[in-house]
């Protein structure tokens, strides 16, 4: 039966390195291969001068998505290597997942191109924390590594392999030594496992592309010898020996006595050794393993990245076998465990924590405006949709489309997601141009909003490296898209119909003319995350025209708003036909609209979700939180005595109190009173207070309220002399 391998790895014009090492000798033993370049370059880079370029994460999507509309996107075993960004291997899970779906019984072999004796091939980004972090355990000797392997099977994978050690060899300092273990399964339902240990040979010679050989003849052999893992290993390391034995000889020969071969010498001799990749003499026995305490170095893999970056996310039956410089991971059958390595990276489980928390957080500031539209104007929200539809509200993500024809429409949408509870953790495709506006786009930013220039061009990479963030957001996210681009106005509702004119689309009469890049690209990335699309058709009650400035005024809106859910599976994957699709759409939201404007109600049953109370309790807790400086200083200021504007106050110098003997002046702070007789017979006290310092260039003077007072009765300032003495009666 046809065993199919899609290899995705680095290419090389000249050479063998990436598929170019793994290919032929795959295609040699019987197996169909088909490869997409990672990289394509014109060598590798081991010679001093090299030129190429990168395949980015949507350019493979886009390769792999041609495969699938072809329906031929059935394959055994997946082998990967070499890339250079995380995003290319977010995507890389994505195809593993849906070529899973496929073919559950498909065998995933990552052969993680990290670098070669300490010099890395990749960005520092991408560097892992070695088999220790997936375990929890420190590896300081051979039983050390003997117990991670057997931590690493009771994750799931029956096959682990530690290759390229530097670990002590019986044999002397010209051997390496290899380990590999298998987990069996016992017909009485029992495990056991087989160990075994290899000790290679040498060669004073560096070479490029034998880890890529190494992960695919590991595939082949182990697919021939599925159950046999020291024949497996030995077929393999066997291969290997040949071919280097052969090219270093070659490579000697042509550099001449005494001299260095160069890289072009040192290219592989694949082809000449096709005999011995098809059967190979076996000159390296796997033994049973003296388990010596010895020192036990492992290289760093991607695999380990894979596993331990919370953002990638693994296929729920991931991987078998997982092939690595200095981890090797095998299985045969899903392994749900495996996808628990995940959470060994505490790092995996902050990032989740913290999305939480700003969902939490950017709630608390956007049920703020949510509110003045719910409880302050006292907005009606009426939902015409089916109760099926409404049921799945809140519990799936999804991608929102939503007419663009009012000023409030944002908070009509907002309110939608806050009645449903995923106002926290709604996003948009948002004007580049907010990200600079102070508290709007700063917060959006930390909330992963995805920005674009609307130039597709410039928002390729950023607005597809947005997306694939996404898609293993923790919480129920809703992906609300403004496909017209910008809010309807008649002259944008010109240019619209010119555009479609031109390009032999059916003219809109309520809506402008999607773009639809928006619209596919999203649809493309957050594919296997979201589950369906809510068309959203907006409109008000009696031809209101609602405004932000009525909603903070307290005028009150009735909003209605048609809802129709469309599963992704019922969207076309091709770009082309989507954007077809999303026309159409528009098409029907256009009906809708006139329908509204005719009969003053969509079709269909209505809905009408409850407001909640927790919009208007935040939003009295912030306002109190905040407030309460202003309130406590106006309370003070409310019981603290202090005059009237209609009283006076007057300062007297301290060379008007000479006269009074120092025991009468009293003393800073204290208080003195007099008493007034006023016209009608009415007595008034007066109090005199010594003042700080700081209230008199004389250091002491005496403060006289006088109240109840008629200022055309006061021809002069009173003195102390007509006032009086303290103790005394005064009559002004």
């Amino acid at each position: 039966m046809e065993c199919r391998v899609l290899s995705i790895q680095s290419h090389v014009v000249r050479g063998y390195v990436g598929n170019k090492s793994a290919t032929f000798p795959l295609q040699v033993l019987g197996f169909e291969v088909d490869s997409i370049n990672s990289v394509q370059f014109s060598n590798h880079t081991g010679y001093a001068h090299w030129k190429g370029q990168v395949l980015t994460a949507e350019e493979l999507n886009v390769l792999y998505e041609g495969i699938k509309l072809n329906k031929v996107n059935h394959y055994d075993y997946i082998l990967t290597g070499y890339s250079r960004d995380t995003s290319f291997l977010e995507m890389v899970v994505d195809i593993i997942k849906e070529l899973k779906k496929a073919n559950p019984s498909l065998v995933y072999v990552c052969d993680p191109v990290m670098g070669d004796h300490g010099a890395m091939y990749v960005p520092e980004n991408l560097l892992p924390f070695e088999a220790e972090l997936l375990t929890g355990r420190k590896i300081n000797t051979q039983q050390d590594a003997v117990e991670v392997m057997d931590l690493l099977h009771k994750m799931g994978p029956e096959t682990v392999v530690l290759t390229s050690t530097d670990l002590p060899s019986k044999h002397g300092d010209q051997f390496l030594v290899a380990l590999g273990s298998q987990k069996i399964v016992k017909p009485d339902g029992t495990n056991s496992s087989q160990k075994i240990c290899m000790d290679i040979p040498k060669v004073d010679a560096v070479f490029v592309g034998t880890g890529d050989l190494f992960a695919a003849m590991l595939l082949a052999w182990t697919h021939h010898h599925p159950k046999d893992l020291k024949t497996a290993c030995e077929k393999t390391v066997s291969v290997m020996h040949h071919v280097v034995k052969r090219t270093i000889t070659y490579a000697t020969e042509m550099a001449g006595p005494g001299k260095r071969p160069s890289p072009a010498q040192l290219e592989l001799r694949m082809v000449q050794s096709k005999a011995d990749i098809e059967n190979p003499a076996i000159v390296v026995e796997a033994k049973d393993p003296p388990w010596l305490v010895v020192v036990y170095r492992e290289e760093p893999t991607q695999l380990s990245r894979l596993l331990s970056h919370g953002s990638v996310g693994l296929p729920e039956e991931p991987v078998h076998p997982a092939v690595a410089d200095g981890l090797c991971v095998c299985g045969e059958r899903p392994h749900h465990k495996l996808h628990s390595a995940l959470h060994l990276h505490p790092l995996a489980d902050q990032q989740a924590a913290i999305r939480r928390i700003n969902c939490r957080l950017s709630y608390s500031l956007w049920s703020q405006l949510v509110m003045l539209l719910e409880w302050w104007s006292g907005t009606d929200c009426t939902l015409y949709t089916d109760q099926a539809t409404v049921d799945k509200f809140g519990k799936e993500h999804v991608i929102v489309i939503l007419n663009h024809n009012f000023e409030i429409d944002f908070l009509c949408g907002w309110t939608m997601c806050e009645r449903f509870g995923v106002l926290g953790s709604s996003k948009v495709l948002a004007k580049h141009e907010l990200l600079k506006v102070p508290l709007i786009g700063w917060t959006w930013y930390f909330l992963e909003i995805v920005f674009c220039k609307r130039k597709w061009e410039e928002d390729r990479k950023t607005v597809f490296k947005g997306l694939s963030r996404l898609k293993d957001y923790p919480e129920c996210m809703w992906f609300l898209l403004y496909c017209e681009g910008t809010r309807f106005t008649e002259t944008k509702h010109q240019i619209s119909n010119q555009v479609a004119e031109s390009k032999g689309l059916p003219k809109l009469k309520y809506h402008l003319l999607p773009r639809t890049k928006g619209f596919t690209t999203t649809l493309q990335c957050l594919k296997g995350t979201v589950t369906a699309v809510y068309d959203v058709t907006l409109n008000f009650k009696d031809n209101q025209t609602p405004t932000l400035l009525g909603i903070v005024n307290g005028k009150k809106y009735k909003a209605d708003m048609s809802v129709r859910r469309f599963p992704v599976e019922d969207i076309p994957d091709d770009e082309k036909e989507c954007a077809n699709w999303l026309h159409k759409l528009y098409q029907e939201k256009d009906a809708l609209q006139e329908t509204y404007n005719k009969e003053g109600k969509f079709p269909g049953p209505t809905i009408i979700p409850h407001r909640r109370l927790w919009t208007l309790l935040n939003f009295l807790f912030w306002a109190t939180l905040l407030l309460s400086p202003l309130i406590k200083f106006a309370c003070g200021v409310a019981v603290s005595g202090s005059p009237p504007p209609h009283h006076r106050i007057h300062y007297l110098p301290h060379h008007s109190l000479h006269s009074y003997p120092p025991s009468h002046r009293g003393h800073r702070g204290e208080e003195n009173r007099f008493q007034l007789r006023q016209p009608g017979g009415q007595e008034r006290k007066l109090k005199c207070v010594t003042p700080p310092p700081l209230l008199s260039l004389y250091g002491r003077c005496c403060t006289v309220t006088l109240r109840c007072l008629n200022p055309t009765q006061l021809h002069s300032p009173p003195t102390v002399e007509s006032l009086g003495r303290p103790g005394e009666e005064t009559q002004l």
